[in-house]
């Protein structure tokens, strides 16, 4: 997880999706941006504010200019949400990566560790100060390269005190918890609500999907 004072800007799949984290003691602001493109018309801009000790997070549609709150029960962040989560590497892989050639990202020194895997060869550049993952690129078997995941910089920096702030205009409480397995609602019946994204490996664009199931109470 981000530690306290951290800006990280990123993005994913070759910037079809870009995303700003800021991070400062148990509060963690998440702003994601798409591009109107094929198949959508409008611009996706939307801010989550997760006030983890206060168990809130805020969604805030800065499109459409409507936000909501929603109880959050997890200890700390969804590691879906925070750019730089993710598996830690077994002590051979970062010894291989350390042997391997060393490049910069964006400024930010790394070593390049290389995986063969079922859709073709991964590479993952991680930080030579603190084994951060800052980019991802995947070549498939026909020679294509797709890049996953790039950041752009990472801040030790306290965010700016406006931006962590609850937005006024979230005054609407929605139905149901943020959990660690997502979003669930309920109300006259139950709602199962989750929601999903992927990067096409063919073309390299993103996509999202949502699943709703809805039972009833008995009458």
């Amino acid at each position: 997880m981000l530690k306290s004072g951290t800006v990280v800007e990123a993005m994913f799949s070759g910037g079809i999706a870009d995303v700003e984290v800021h991070r400062l003691g148990m509060i963690e602001v998440v702003e994601l941006r798409i591009p109107a493109g094929e198949g959508r018309a409008e611009e996706i801009h939307v801010r989550h504010l997760f006030d983890v000790k206060a168990h809130k997070v805020y969604m805030n549609d800065l499109a459409r200019h409507t936000c909501s709150w929603m109880t959050y029960t997890p200890a700390d962040m969804p590691a879906a949400y925070d750019p730089l989560s993710f598996p830690p590497l077994p002590s051979d892989e970062l010894a291989k990566a350390a042997k391997a050639r060393r490049e910069s990202v964006n400024g930010m020194p790394a070593w390049i560790n290389a995986q063969d895997g079922p859709m073709g060869k991964m590479k993952i550049w991680l930080t030579v100060d603190g084994n951060i993952p800052v980019k991802m690129e995947l070549t498939r078997d026909d020679g294509k390269t797709i890049t996953l995941l790039e950041v752009k910089s990472i801040r030790y920096e306290k965010p700016n005190a406006a931006l962590l702030a609850a937005p006024g205009n979230c005054t609407t409480q929605a139905q149901g918890e943020w959990t660690e397995n997502g979003i669930s609602a309920h109300g006259e019946g139950s709602i199962d609500a989750s929601a999903s994204g992927s990067v096409n490996l063919e073309t390299g664009e993103t996509k999202s999907n949502a699943d709703v199931k809805t039972t009833n109470k008995p009458q």
